[in-house]
Parts: C-alpha cells; structure tokens; sequence
C-alpha cells in the first residue's frame, strides 16, 4: 500500500521530487509495456475495494483515543481505549464477515435506489434522480483511481445509498 511506503521519507522525498512530467511518463511507460497486468491490477484493486474478498485491513479504525505523544500535555488528553471503545471495536470485527463493511451491498441498495428514483413521478424525483447520478458517477471515478481496499474511499457512496433507501422507505408512492 502507498500510504504505508509513504511513511519512509527516503520514498517520500523521491517521489515528491519527480514531479507531475515524469510520473505521468512512467505510468504511461508502465501502461504500454504490459497493459494486461495494468488492467488486472485494476480489476483487482477494485474487487478489494468493492469487498469481494477477506476485509481484513480495509476498515482502518482505532478505538479509543490515539494521538502523537507530542498532543498529550498540550490538549490535557491521555492516550486510552475505555471498555465502550473496546466493545466497539469488538463489535466491528465481529461485522468483517457481514455486508457492512462491503461496498458490493451499498451498490446493491444503490441499484435499488436508482431504479426506485428513475420510477418515482412525485416532486422529489429530480433530487433523487441527481444524489444516485453523483453516487454513481463517485463510485465510476474509482475503477480508474483505486490504490487499497480502504472501507473510507467509498463511504459517501454508502451513506447515499442508504440515504436514498431509507427516504423510499419512508415516502413510498402513494398508487393510484
């Protein structure tokens, strides 16, 4: 993961110091020389993304409060993990196996919600219509853009879609 080699300042400096020319050339270098292994590393950093497989290092959390040593005096804090954290924390992996921690099941409600918007001939159609239009056009940026299985990248998309089912839920279309 890059976030994990951008903590080695010598990597961190060298890239820094490319420039955005010399990147692009690299990647596009990369690109020509075997396209097949760019377009599988796509189609499998997304697979991670969207969930399709083992969670384990793609919902980055901590429970408890954890901050440089540095803050401790300055905001009177003091790093610890109280039994409700725990008990959070717990409850989360517990979740690794479920749907919650996958983005597969939020493009599922997505699915749903779109249909259900598209449908819909109330007033409220066209904002409904244009939130899935923007989850949608969120969730298409990242089959170009993703880097790890990081539960955070989509977490708009499945706070719209969950938005945009509860809302069906709760104003259903009266029949006529």
């Amino acid at each position: 993961r890059i976030d994990t080699l951008w903590h080695d300042p010598l990597v961190r400096a060298y890239v820094s110091g490319l420039g955005e020319s010399p990147l692009r050339q690299a990647w596009w270098h990369g690109l020509r020389h075997d396209p097949i292994a760019y377009a599988s590393h796509r189609v499998a950093a997304l697979r991670a993304l969207m969930g399709f497989g083992p969670v384990d290092g793609c919902v980055p959390a901590y429970w408890g409060v954890a901050i440089p040593p540095d803050y401790v005096e300055a905001l009177g804090v003091r790093e610890e993990m109280d039994p409700r954290d725990r008990f959070i924390g717990r409850t989360s992996i517990a979740l690794y196996p479920s749907p919650v921690f996958r983005h597969w099941w939020y493009a599922g409600l997505l699915v749903l919600a779109s249909i259900a918007a598209i449908r819909r001939r109330a007033a409220d159609a066209l904002v409904l219509r244009v939130v899935a239009g923007i989850a949608w056009v969120y969730l298409a940026s990242y089959a170009v853009t993703t880097i790890a299985c990081d539960f955070r990248y989509l977490y708009p998309v499945a706070c719209m879609a969950t938005m945009l089912c509860v809302w069906r839920v709760l104003r259903p279309v009266p029949r006529v």
